[in-house]
């Protein structure tokens, strides 16, 4: 045993620099097929945490008055229930038309953007609820109007004694004479608003309820819409039905009654759900290729570097060393290589983790920073690791 312990470290002596070579394709190898299995794994629970994190509505009710929209929130089932307003509002310029070019869309309560459809602040932060004159812009918008944290804009808005006039299409009586407040950008944020769930609000302001105290009867706008969370998301369908009803039973012959419009808002984002399904397959599917390719590649490195010290396996066998002992012995001469690639293969997936996810399934998160996946990556290098020593025990068998 003394001899092989001699013999096993002036192999690696005199072989350094082959380890260290293979040391270094089994961490580039190794990081990237972990990068881009832990890019799948992240990429297929991005849908459920984007529902989750940012308390995506499960429905949605349009153009209840005060009295129905509560008696909507107070359904059984009903988990939380928070209100906002649309309003036509922008920025004060020449080339941008509130309601047209750019919206408000203010909470009207203290619900809506903090339990009920929470933005992804991607930078600076939220307005301040109590605050008149801050306000979070999305990134089409703060690209649009050229805006960014820190910002301080004057706003423009359509009066509310001008609706009259744009719903007739008497577009030359309006002058934008509503409140034209000085407020400051102090977010920029992506909702759901910007994944899909509707087409009027490309580039819009975010408002804390402040804002709508203050102004919401001052400015022309959509009516105050309900986003409703529920107990059981599955049973949205039921839910709308449910309060259609409540709604006709309890307010018949209302505006609320007869322009009724409530839906699941989850369906409008069902193509979010299947774009991040097919992406996490087909990553998994490169992450696989990629595994195969490489151990590959490494199963041959490593058969080589075993031909190259079969040498001096007659005299080791001459002093008693079995087949199975010399396997043994050559998976422990490549054990630091194996172990220090293994090392390399977690650092660089941990440092490369920010690049996923990628396409639609990043915009459902805030932009992703460096993240260590122990799940992933701590047994998928110990596979790694197995499969070179295996590789090489084996060559050094036969």
């Amino acid at each position: 045993m003394g001899v092989l312990r001699v013999w096993l470290g002036a192999e690696l002596r005199r072989r350094w620099r082959a380890h260290v070579v293979l040391a270094v394709l089994i961490g580039v190898v190794g990081a990237v097929v972990l990068t881009v299995a832990a890019g799948a794994r992240a990429t297929s629970s991005t849908y459920e945490r984007f529902l989750s994190r940012q308390a995506i509505s499960d429905a949605q009710f349009d153009s209840l008055e005060p009295a129905a929209r509560a008696a909507v929130s107070h359904l059984p089932g009903v988990r939380a229930a928070g209100t906002y307003a649309p309003m036509f509002v922008g920025p004060a310029r020449k080339d941008i038309l509130p309601g047209e070019d750019f919206l408000m869309v203010a909470a009207a309560d203290n619900t809506y953007g903090r339990i009920v459809e929470r933005p992804i602040v991607l930078e600076g932060r939220l307005p301040r609820p109590d605050s008149v004159d801050e306000v979070a812009v999305n990134e089409s918008g703060a690209a649009r109007a050229k805006l960014r944290v820190g910002s301080q804009t004057q706003l423009s808005s359509l009066a509310a004694d001008e609706g009259d006039a744009l719903q007739s299409g008497r577009l030359d009586e309006i002058t934008f004479h509503g409140p034209k407040p000085t407020v400051h950008v102090v977010g920029v944020v992506r909702t759901s608003l910007d994944l899909g769930q509707v087409s009027y609000a490309n580039n819009y302001f975010l408002a804390p309820p402040a804002f709508y105290r203050v102004y919401g009867e001052q400015v022309f706008g959509y009516p105050p819409q309900l986003a409703v969370r529920l107990q059981h998301p599955s049973t949205a369908a039921r839910f709308v039905e449910t309060a259609r009803n409540t709604v006709n039973d309890q307010f018949p012959g209302s505006p609320s009654a007869e322009q009724f419009n409530g839906r699941a808002t989850r369906n409008s984002l069902t193509s979010i759900r299947d774009a991040t399904r097919v992406q996490a397959l087909s990553l998994a599917i490169v992450a696989l290729a990629a595994a195969i390719a490489g151990l590959l590649g490494l199963t041959l490195m490593t058969a080589r570097t075993v031909t190259g010290m079969s040498a001096d396996f007659p005299p080791l066998e001459a002093m008693g060393l079995t087949r199975p002992g010399r396997a043994g012995l050559m998976a422990a001469t490549a054990l630091p290589a194996a172990a220090a690639g293994a090392l390399l293969a977690i650092v660089g997936a941990t440092l490369a983790s920010p690049l996923f996810p990628t396409a639609v399934a990043r915009r459902t998160t805030v932009p992703p920073g460096i993240t260590f996946d122990a799940v992933t990556l701590i047994p998928g290098a110990a596979i790694l690791a197995a499969v070179v020593l295996g590789a090489v025990g084996w060559a050094a068998y036969w």
